[in-house]
């Protein structure tokens, strides 16, 4: 990739370089989707603890400063934003199926203290969503994760949790 921040263009790893046509080389917006999985969900303290990665597919995130990420929780028109600590996960690499980018460092740990979803000191039913926002290079994109288990390491859908949001 090449190109500034708003106008990237592919380029091609090969040495002697190849020059590609305009409309060839233009990336889209769909060429940097966001993939984001949960990979470990635990009770710890009264606090949920979400731990796995996030990052823009064609973007690397091989150091730690590379991505601004957040995450943000909604419920009808309430939004929470939190948070995401940046940490090593090589394994993002390995599962993203391509050899190119790093992505070591597109961990994450979020930290979920249940009194933040209180609205009026109780809880009312609803559905929460999870998104992750992430920033990188002039691009901003956000998306929502998935889960897989832990046994098999299959995907069980997105994650949304049923609690109450006001």
């Amino acid at each position: 990739m090449a190109g500034p921040p708003l106008r990237r263009r592919a380029v091609l790893p090969v040495a002697p370089p190849v020059a590609l046509p305009a409309g060839v080389a233009r990336l889209e917006r769909a060429d940097f989707p966001v993939r984001a999985e949960v990979r470990e969900a635990v009770w710890r303290g009264g606090v949920l603890l979400l731990r796995g990665w996030a990052y823009v597919r064609n973007l690397p995130a091989g150091t730690r400063h590379g991505y601004l990420r957040t995450a943000v929780l909604s419920c009808g028109r309430r939004r929470i934003v939190l948070p995401l600590r940046t940490v090593a996960m090589p394994e993002a690499t390995a599962a993203s199926g391509q050899e190119l980018h790093c992505y070591d460092w597109s961990g994450f740990e979020l930290r979920l203290d249940p009194a933040r979803l209180r609205r009026g000191g109780r809880l009312v039913p609803g559905e929460w969503r999870v998104e992750v926002l992430l920033a990188s290079a002039g691009v901003v994109r956000s998306g929502s994760w998935a889960r897989r288990s832990a046994v098999r390491g299959r995907r069980r859908g997105r994650t949304r949790a049923r609690t109450g949001c006001g």
